[in-house]
């Protein structure tokens, strides 16, 4: 009976990880349009509503300016473009570059405030302020192409939808690192959520670096969320609004090079992940709709992927003792859980190890965040990435 249970652990786990991170993937690449076959659809210059890009920022003096640049570079009727930027206490250069950008350009508001206060509380108290009918949300980093906002808000607003996710993409000056890994990774993200703005008008999560919602479906983020946008975009499609995706919206974002600073990164998310998952548990029953379904497999047993592996590695080790095979099998997952922590004394180049190796650290970056979630969060305060400029 022992036996039956270990072995049905171990198919169960790696099922798990199989789905989220190969059948679905191709169910939605084979359901899924085209991911380059779409139209170019704006509204006129004239039906273009007043628009609200706002962001937080902490000591950004390096990509601050392009920042800026970027939102008035755009074919959007510079009129119609409002940018409210909260300041969590910087103590660089960032605010003194954009108060010379208010000289210019007054439709700049900046507000300071004297204390860290975390990105979900400064992005609360902007859009309070904020009487515009489309916000744009989006990060210091993320830089606009000229026709992003144009694409992005026609199609919110020719598709009467919620939320549209924009199209990021990651961009390093080479590939060292783990920069190949995260570009690659975006990249299927990306198709993914296109696919399921196509198949079922709904996107698990737009990536907070830019998207445009309707002002009036806007609703406070919790102060302590780590995850703002992927609460604000559950908490539209609890409500069965429109969430989609844009692929024809494309911005650029830097991409981290160093394990060490995205590993971070990731617990930081993987702890708001958490928080998202027990808020909207509601959303997996019933498990056989559209939105369970996507939010399950695109998520849900993504984060719980960690554990999976743990799973698999003591069920092969209980397994072992009847069949041999899983005693070599036990072997090699202990080495690939290992490899994260002495890649650093190889310096692998192999594209292959590099994947799997960039894969483990993901998900030793979601345990940890996990065990940051069982232990309390009690603000959203953050450390930006190193910015590669």
């Amino acid at each position: 009976m022992l036996i039956a249970i270990c072995y049905c652990i171990f198919s169960l786990s790696v099922l798990g990880i199989a789905h989220t991170y190969v059948l679905y993937p191709l169910f939605c690449r084979f359901y899924g349009s085209k991911y380059n076959n779409k139209k170019v659809v704006t509204l006129p210059t004239d039906n273009l509503p007043a628009i609200a890009i706002v962001f937080a920022a902490y000591n950004e003096e390096l990509v601050i300016e392009a920042k800026l640049k970027s939102i008035f570079e755009s074919n959007y009727p510079l009129e119609k473009i409002n940018v409210f930027i909260g300041s969590d206490a910087s103590t660089d250069r960032t605010e003194a570059i954009i108060m010379n950008y208010q000289q210019i350009y007054p439709s700049i508001v900046l507000q300071r405030f004297q204390a860290r206060t975390g990105k979900t509380s400064i992005v609360n108290e902007l859009v309070s302020k904020v009487t515009h009918s489309v916000l744009i949300m989006t990060d210091a980093n993320v830089l606009f192409q000229p026709t992003t906002l144009t694409q992005l808000v026609s199609t919110l607003q020719i598709n009467g939808a919620s939320i549209v996710g924009a199209n990021i993409r990651k961009q390093s000056a080479n590939e060292q690192g783990i920069a190949g890994q995260e570009k690659d990774y975006m990249r299927l993200e990306n198709k993914i959520k296109q696919a399921e703005s196509d198949l079922w008008q709904l996107v698990i999560g737009v990536e907070g670096g830019c998207y445009a919602i309707q002002r009036q479906n806007f609703e406070p983020v919790p102060k302590h969320f780590k995850v703002d946008d992927f609460y604000i975009t559950m908490n539209a499609l609890a409500k069965k609004q429109k969430v989609l995706f844009d692929a024809l919206a494309i911005c650029h974002e830097d991409v981290p090079v160093l394990q060490s600073v995205e590993f971070k990164r990731k617990v930081r998310i993987s702890t708001g992940n958490f928080q998202n998952l027990i808020h909207f548990r509601a959303l997996l029953w019933p498990p056989f709709t559209p939105l369970a379904f996507a939010f399950f497999s695109h998520k849900v047993l993504r984060w719980l992927t960690p554990f999976f592996i743990i799973l698999c590695a003591l069920s092969s080790l209980a397994l072992l003792l009847v069949s041999l095979p899983f005693f070599y099998l036990f072997l090699v997952q202990v080495m690939l859980m290992l490899l994260p922590f002495v890649e650093k004394k190889f310096q692998t180049k192999n594209r292959i190890l590099t994947y799997i190796i960039h894969f483990y650290m993901m998900n030793w970056a979601l345990l940890v965040g996990f065990f940051k979630f069982i232990n309390g969060v009690e603000n959203s305060i953050w450390e930006p990435t190193q910015r590669n400029v």
